[in-house]
């Protein structure tokens, strides 16, 4: 086996990523933007709205030899909305983390479930191992939201 057959996979399925989120009152499309750097999600971002998701590609860490290696593949997800500016108020800003962190709940539940199923070949053989949830505030020239920090195996 290609020793970056996992990245390579993983990679493709977050290329492919898309999903449909539903809450209360909103229904949410989710198609994510790839991205490398901060500079290049930066420029991504500068002429849209609404919600936003944009994904790292996915980077590998191998230790052992040739003949028997551990992966660890790492990646972030960020779930975001343009700052609420002079509207903002406590109230305000509470309701949209409150949103975007369900948004992100549903976007690394069905990452949860492709990998732990066997419905999605792309991802089957990864284990999500970590993941971790941060809330962020003026990212990417004035975004706010959640950050997702997944560790796969």
């Amino acid at each position: 086996m290609n020793r970056l057959q996992k990245l390579l996979k993983l990679t493709e399925y977050l290329v492919e990523f898309k999903m449909t989120v539903f809450d209360d009152c909103d229904t949410v499309y989710i198609e994510p933007l790839m991205t490398t750097a901060q500079a290049d999600a930066t420029s991504k971002l500068a002429h849209r709205s609404g919600i936003q998701v944009l994904i790292a590609r996915p980077e590998e860490n191998q230790t052992g030899n040739s003949d028997y290696h551990r992966d660890y593949i790492g990646t972030a997800i960020f779930v975001l909305e343009k700052g609420l500016g002079l509207d903002k108020t406590m109230d305000l800003e509470n309701v949209q983390y409150r949103k975007l962190l369900l948004i992100a709940d549903a976007i690394l539940g069905k990452i949860a479930d492709d990998t732990s199923g066997n419905d999605c070949n792309l991802v089957s053989g990864l284990s999500l191992s970590s993941a971790q949830i941060t809330p962020e505030a003026s990212l990417f020239g004035g975004w706010s939201g959640w950050s997702i920090e997944l560790s796969f195996e």
